[in-house]
């Protein structure tokens, strides 16, 4: 989406000059207006409707220059392209929040929709004949078909999401147009176009012209249809009234008038009078016709929706542009009586907060209680203030402070500061979480050991049994060497504990303590795990060596490696958020901070080891307890 120019000044600079004549008036009634460009894209632009605020047309200004159905939002000044497929997509019409047009994606011509509230497309039609022309009022759609083997009118109601056959006439029904329940066409049954009515109410279909003379390009508003008849050689503009029931001829030229649409009071078609295309207007109320465009230039394809034209303009280059023409403003300040807040007040044209005050003398523009001059955003009622200046107001704002921690688990949601206390609640509590889960494996782990080493012990009896008294030495010592790291834990948290009582007395040099005590600790963890895990990988080899194992216990060895290594991913952790630390100890010389934090770390540490090695003690110690009494039988029976 892109932000066009702001048409504003235009407006004016061109009332300015309409106000010196610009407009043929061939009666009383005034229809002052200005006349804008939509688009200025050197490539082609064309068939454009209007529908209130919203134009639409086909554009070929794609890379792979093919056409593309875009769209301008005049309130907002913003264009918006719609389509981006790689096929041709024409023929768009737009009515209230949703645009349709003709899509040949799939090999042929497709009916498809786009609502602009949900920015979802949905294609309409299926069927692999071509459907063409839709148009839309509201929430039905009508278009013109071709799977019956000639030229239908089918119609589909988004709202029930259901179609439905309007005509089933052999001959062919062409370019359907639609308004409240009645359906026009032109019809081809009489052996020439005539146009014709459908009902959608009382399901009648009516003939509403039948003469041997060509009558097309249809278009109805309320109780009125216009069309381009050739009846007098020529093509004119005619009005039908479906309340009277009678004709009027519109155009008397004898050049050609074409492409006529309506819109309330107002009657719009392209006129050849001068030599080119030009657009008129015919005011039915006052009986009055008027020439908008004046260029000598060709410009085609007019549609009216209210007070607001749009043609396609060939004034630039041998490409359309997209124009506009807005009628209606009282006060000459630029701004059409429809977006004018103050019609009587050149002075002023906005109001945004509806107070009565216009924008240019009102001091709280969005009426919020803040005065502008305080206001960070001054026309948004809603938002008023932004901490963290990044474009988004506290209200919206999830977190204000730009801290990385959410305002929801931000004590001081305010306050930037505080968010490193918070990321380390997090990550101790995120590892309270692990360790409670690591300490479920270490025990389910425990019992598939203690199963696997039952087995192990049964076949030991008889194939290995002269290995036994070897192995039962070989876990005394490792026993042994647990006992004594135990004792060594014991010590060094009985050592923690007087280090910590005599931590307050230099924070900057227990700072430095600290980080030398934690790296002793973690490579004093990675020894034991390496020690360890090479104890491990020596039994393996030894059982895998006297081919004394089954796949089962080899599993379960592994199973007891993966559990080192998740001990030592968590210690690596510990060890990154250590130097995370002292790296911001260094960035913010808060060294009290990062004393707690570090004093976290190794009281963490020290929760590891604990679990760590009393449950290996426990398994050892069964384990060895086991081989003792599997020892005993064996000298018995000897």
């Amino acid at each position: 989406m892109k932000n066009r120019i702001n048409i504003m000044p235009i407006i004016v600079l061109t009332v300015f000059l309409f106000s010196f004549g610009c407009i043929v008036n061939t009666s009383n009634a005034v229809h002052v207006g200005v006349e804008i460009p939509i688009t200025s894209d050197s490539s082609n632009q064309e068939d454009p409707r209007i529908d209130g605020d919203r134009i639409v047309w086909v554009d070929s200004r794609g890379i792979n220059g093919n056409d593309d159905i875009y769209m301008y939002e005049i309130s907002k000044n913003i264009e918006t392209q719609i389509t981006t497929d790689i096929a041709d997509q024409r023929y768009a019409d737009v009515s209230g929040n949703i645009v349709v047009w003709n899509d040949f994606r799939n090999g042929n011509w497709d009916i498809y929709m786009f609502d602009i509230n949900t920015n979802i497309e949905t294609q309409i039609t299926t069927n692999l004949s071509n459907q063409l022309f839709p148009r839309i009022y509201e929430d039905i759609i009508v278009w013109q078909d071709e799977r019956n083997g000639n030229s239908d009118i089918y119609m589909y109601d988004i709202y029930f999401k259901k179609e439905s056959q309007i005509t089933s006439n052999i001959f062919d029904q062409k370019s359907p147009v639609i308004y409240l329940n009645n359906i026009v066409w032109s019809d081809h049954r009489n052996g020439n176009p005539d146009i014709y009515l459908y009902n959608m109410i009382n399901k009648t279909e009516y003939s509403i012209t039948q003469y041997p003379s060509n009558q097309t390009s249809p278009s109805i508003f309320e109780d009125i249809i216009v069309w381009q008849d050739d009846r007098d050689g020529n093509d004119n503009i005619i009005l039908y009234d479906l309340i009277n029931k009678r004709e009027k001829r519109i155009t008397n030229d004898i050049s050609n008038q074409r492409e006529p649409d309506i819109s309330e009071n107002i009657i719009v078609w392209q006129d050849a009078r001068n030599g080119n295309w030009d657009i008129y207007l015919f005011d039915i109320d006052h009986n009055s016709e008027f020439q908008i465009t004046t260029n000598h230039s060709n410009n085609r394809s007019p549609k009216i929706s209210k007070q607001k034209i749009v043609w396609q303009d060939y004034s630039n280059d041998d490409s359309g542009d997209i124009f506009a023409y807005f009628f209606g403003d009282r006060d000459n300040d630029g701004v059409i009586n429809e977006f004018d807040s103050f019609p009587d007040n050149p002075f002023d044209y906005k109001d945004t907060d509806k107070d009565g005050m216009g924008d240019n003398l009102d001091p709280d523009l969005d009426g919020d209680g803040i005065c502008d001059l305080q206001d960070m955003f001054p026309t948004n009622s809603s938002e008023w203030l932004d901490t963290d200046l990044d474009g988004i107001g506290n209200n919206f704002d999830e977190d204000d402070d730009n801290d990385g921690i959410d305002d929801i688990n931000d004590r001081e949601p305010l306050n930037p500061i505080n968010s490193l206390e918070i990321l380390v609640g997090i990550v101790i509590e995120k590892l309270d979480l692990f360790e409670n889960s690591f300490s479920t494996r270490l025990n389910n782990t425990e019992n598939n050991i203690r199963f696997s080493l039952s087995e192990i012990e049964d076949n030991m009896k008889v194939v290995f049994a002269e290995n036994i008294i070897e192995l039962l030495s070989e876990m005394n010592q490792i026993n042994f060497s647990v006992i004594n790291l135990e004792r060594d834990i014991q010590k060094l948290n009985n050592s923690i504990l007087t280090w910590l009582e005599n931590f307050e007395t230099d924070v900057s040099t227990n700072i430095s303590k600290l980080d030398e005590y934690i790296t002793l600790k973690f490579s004093i963890l990675h020894s034991y795990i390496t020690l360890l895990k090479d104890d491990l990988n020596y039994r393996l080899e030894g059982l895998i060596y006297n081919n004394n194992y089954t796949l089962d216990e080899l599993n379960e060895i592994q199973t007891i490696l993966e559990s080192l290594d998740d001990i030592e991913n968590i210690i690596i952790q510990l060890e990154n958020l250590e130097k995370d630390v002292r790296t911001q100890n260094k960035d913010t010389n808060d060294d009290l901070r990062s004393q707690n934090v570090l004093l976290w770390i190794i009281i963490l540490i020290s929760i590891i080891q604990f679990v760590f090695f009393s449950l290996l003690i426990r398994r050892l110690m069964k384990k060895n307890n086991a081989l003792e009494y599997e020892q005993n039988n064996n000298y018995s029976d000897e």
